[in-house]
Parts: C-alpha cells; sequence; structure tokens
C-alpha cells in the first residue's frame, strides 16, 4: 500500500513516523492497534521483496528460450505483476498459451498469485508457527484462509477439469496432466491475478460462470488481490449455517464471531452484488454481446483481475467507464 511504503521511506531516511500516519499505516497493513506496527511493516516489506525476486529469477531463467535477453526485465515486472495479483502481462498475451504444460511457469506462476493474495498476517502467522506445525495453534484468520483457499482451489480446478476435458478450443487437445495443471493454474488465476494459459473467450458458459463466483470472492485480507475477500465469505457462509441451524452465536473452530463482523460482512457482499449486477445491467442494454461474457467483463472490473474474454476492445467509451466506475466502487464497498 500506498502508506506502508511512504512509512518504509520515512524509516530509510531515517525520519519519525508520527501518530496520524501510524494510525493510517494500522488500517493499511490490517493491524489491530499500534504495537509492533513499524516492525510488521519491515516486515512485510522484506517478505514482499525476497519473494518478487526469487519468483523473478524463475521467471527469466524460464523465459530466456522464448524471448532471450529481454527476459531478465520482462521476469522481474513479471514476477511483481504475478505477487501483486495486478493482472499485467509483460510478454506476447499468446506465450502463456505455450506453457500450459511447463511446470516451473505453472508452479512459480501460482506460487506467486498463492502467498501475494493470501495475506500477508496469515502468512507472518504460518511462518511464527513452521516449528510446532499444528493447525490447532493457527490464528482464527489464517485457518479460515487455509480452509477456504485449498476448498476455492479444489472446487475450481475439478470444475474446469469436468467441463473443459473434451472442449477441442481449450483442454481437449492437451495430455492428461497438461488438462490437471492448466485445471489448476485457471482455477487460481481467477482470485485477482489475469494471468492465463487457455484462452477465456473459448471456455463454456458453465466454466466462465464458475470463474466469475472465484473473481468475485477473490483473495485474502491484507494481500494483493481484490474481490470481497475469502475470510469474508466464509463468514457470511458461517453465519448462514448458524442461521438455519438456530444457533444464537456464530462459532468456529471454538471461536465466536462477533456480530459486527458478520454484518460487516453481509454488508461488504450485498453492496458488491449490488454494484456488480448495476453495472452488468448497464452492459447488457448497451452492448450486443452474451450476457454470461458482460457479467464476466463487470466482475473483473470489479475484482481488478484482468481477465477478459475478448471483448474488452470493442466496448462502447460509456461501458468501459461503468467499468473504471465499478473498480472505483469496489474500493469504497471494502
Amino acid at each position: 500500500g500506498i502508506v506502508s511504503f511512504t512509512t518504509i521511506i520515512a524509516l530509510v531516511l531515517g525520519r519519525r513516523v508520527g501518530l496520524k500516519n501510524r494510525v493510517l499505516l494500522s488500517e493499511d497493513v490490517g493491524q489491530d492497534g499500534m504495537k509492533g506496527l513499524l516492525h510488521i511493516t519491515k516486515k512485510l516489506t522484506i517478505y514482499t521483496f525476497c519473494v518478487e525476486i526469487i519468483g523473478g529469477i524463475i521467471y527469466t531463467i524460464q523465459l530466456y528460450p522464448y524471448i532471450g535477453d529481454a527476459a531478465l526485465y520482462t521476469g522481474i515486472m513479471q514476477s511483481i505483476s504475478s505477487f501483486c495479483n495486478a493482472g499485467f502481462i509483460f510478454f506476447d498475451n499468446n506465450l502463456p498459451y505455450k506453457m500450459v504444460g511447463d511446470v516451473l511457469f505453472n508452479i512459480n506462476t501460482i506460487a506467486l498469485i498463492i502467498i501475494g493474495g493470501f495475506g500477508y498476517l496469515a502468512a507472518f502467522d504460518i511462518w511464527s508457527h513452521r516449528k510446532v506445525r499444528r493447525f490447532a495453534d493457527l490464528k482464527l484468520h489464517t485457518k479460515l484462509m487455509l480452509v477456504g483457499s485449498t476448498m476455492l482451489i479444489a472446487l475450481g480446478a475439478i470444475v474446469f477439469l469436468g467441463v473443459e476435458w473434451a472442449n477441442p478450443k481449450t483442454f481437449g487437445p492437451l495430455p492428461v496432466w497438461d488438462k490437471v495443471m492448466a485445471a489448476v493454474f485457471q482455477s487460481v488465476t481467477p482470485r485477482t491475478a489475469g494471468l492465463a494459459t487457455v484462452d477465456y473467450g473459448q471456455l463454456r458458459p458453465i466454466t466462465l460462470f464458475v470463474s466469475i463466483i472465484l473473481m468475485f470472492i477473490g483473495a485474502g485480507p491484507n494481500s494483493t488481490g481484490g474481490g470481497v475477500k475469502i475470510s469474508t465469505v466464509m463468514v457470511a457462509i458461517l453465519a448462514s449455517c448458524t442461521l438455519f441451524n438456530n444457533r444464537s452465536d456464530v462459532e468456529v473452530f471454538g471461536r465466536r464471531i462477533s456480530m459486527v463482523t458478520v454484518l460487516k460482512a453481509n454488508g461488504i457482499i450485498f453492496l458488491s452484488l449490488l454494484l456488480v449486477l448495476l453495472a452488468t445491467c448497464y452492459l447488457a442494454w448497451d452492448e450486443p454481446f452474451d450476457f454470461i461474457r458482460l457479467l464476466f467483463e463487470v466482475t473483473s472490473a470489479f475484482g481488478t483481475v484482468g481477465l477478459t474474454t475478448g471483448i474488452t476492445p470493442d466496448l462502447s467509451e460509456s461501458s468501459k467507464w461503468v467499468l473504471i466506475l465499478v473498480k472505483i466502487g469496489r474500493a469504497s464497498c471494502r
């Protein structure tokens, strides 16, 4: 975040971080209170640079046979984009389609997307318990992120693999192992990464719809990803289960979730759905394309994903402005 970045610059220059800036910083990194705030910010910065540099080195090695000496610059930039879930591609858009079966490229990209979208605080919590290795010792937020992320990736991959297995324009011509890798990759990238190894314009409608759900949910809090956040959806699901079971408290893993958190989660989801649906209604009125493609474009804009079925350049100026406003509105909903 900008506040975190300016704080690091101030610390490097030896300047004092005032109370007002510390309050903004606590909101930026998602830390309750100010205890150890500057230490967390330093760890966050080191964590970010280390992951991006390692990913950049792997990308450079991987891309060199394809683009030669430009691989160093491109590899570093692509590593930053993947880790930050930015949705930008710094090489030929068709190149990932050729690398759909490349194990190193897939693993590196998937790892960068997941690490960036998992959330700093959850990652630090796992690292602090690396020697204990007990799930029960983790914080509630970390547990929700682990369970939610695993479920989304697994279910998404199963749907992609099952629906697109025989599609001659996507998974059909691929060997079995490449199909599995492509399914996992396509299950991860809608979390707001925007990098695809198959043409989304050729996917079946049901696959596009599942991708829309994944894009809407997005990544984790305090992460580089967008969407309404995995933990938000998990809280809403738990609240629904509590309602149907006629219980008074929302509980999970032996912990009670406050009513304020439940109301906030439902409010975020409601406002986000309203924003996406209103924008989609306008595009459906203004554009000649299939409704599912228009919904996909709007949700991709809402989650700042960067994925498209290929119709974005052909949208009218007013529709493009609507997509811009959706991106701005998404920040307001948060």
